[in-house]
């Protein structure tokens, strides 16, 4: 069933994205609002719990990310053409094998740091659709990479505290490479992986890369690296 839009209650000034060269999508309430811009029919996207903190789209692979809010929220992933489900990731919880990792067992999962507790801040999916980035917010400030398809945690960490990620994506060509703006400042990381393991680590911009009185608020890749948009307009 479509709708034809008059108006749109609820929006929240989050950003807009593009599903395509004639569809974008918006949060409205609890719910994603997806919208042809030549003939304004709507398709809506109920959320699951009490509200949605964020989505992220690959619009190459047709798919949706959604961040429920809530304690330990979960992620779920749909496909844009048919908005079904696909599969559900659970950023509050270690896996299985994290779990059997750990040196005590199970019974030290409370004291592991890099969950998600109290909310999703930022969400991105890597360049060949196969990975997500999930940004947990405070006290956690955590960073999980996600081989979705498999509910495989690739890599987990987290960001200093009280600096929880306000935008994260993937280098296009390169799902070991992700950039987060957090804090003020923006963020590369890794994914190293080992013979046993794997590194996820970051390095941050240095306090003299910028002029003084300019804090990173955005960031978006190029041929050449990573830009930064700060405060003052640079």
């Amino acid at each position: 069933m479509a709708f034809n839009t008059k108006f749109a209650i609820g929006y929240n000034c989050a950003p807009v994205a593009w599903l395509g060269p004639d569809e974008v999508a918006w949060t409205c309430g609890n719910a994603v609002v997806l919208q042809s811009l030549s003939t304004r029919a709507q398709r809506l996207l109920k959320g699951t719990g009490f509200g949605i903190s964020c989505f992220t789209i690959s619009k190459r692979h047709g798919l949706l990310a959604v961040a429920e809010k809530g304690l330990k929220p979960n992620v779920f992933i749909y496909s844009t053409k048919t908005l079904q489900l696909i599969t559900k990731l659970s950023p509050g919880e270690l896996s299985k094998d994290e779990e059997q990792a750990l040196p005590g067992g199970s019974t030290d999962k409370q004291q592991h740091p890099n969950v998600v507790t109290l909310g999703i801040t930022a969400m991105g999916f890597s360049g060949d659709g196969e990975r997500l980035v999930v940004c947990g917010d405070e006290p956690d400030c955590s960073v999980i990479v996600y081989g979705w398809k498999k509910n495989e945690v690739l890599g987990r960490s987290r960001l200093p505290p009280s600096q929880p990620a306000t935008q994260v994506s993937f280098h296009p060509l390169d799902p070991t490479i992700v950039a987060t703006t957090h804090g003020g400042t923006a963020s590369v990381w890794y994914l190293e992986a080992m013979w046993d393991r794997t590194l996820f680590r970051y390095q941050s911009l240095t306090a003299g890369a910028l002029p003084p009185g300019h804090e990173v608020s955005t960031h978006a890749w190029c041929p050449h690296g990573l830009y930064v948009g700060t405060t003052g307009g640079g």
